[in-house]
């Protein structure tokens, strides 16, 4: 298994939240992209 960070790599950032939201489905959809849309944001 190869871990990639989405902040150094943001054009997975659209796989990672789908792959959040399929695997952790009773989680609201919105929150994972807001957590990983801002954790790219910081710097």
């Amino acid at each position: 298994m190869r871990i990639i960070s989405v902040r150094e790599n943001p054009e997975y950032k659209e796989i990672a939240i789908r792959y959040l939201q399929e695997s952790w489905s009773e989680i609201s959809p919105i929150i994972y992209e807001n957590c990983i849309s801002n954790a790219i944001q910081i710097s």
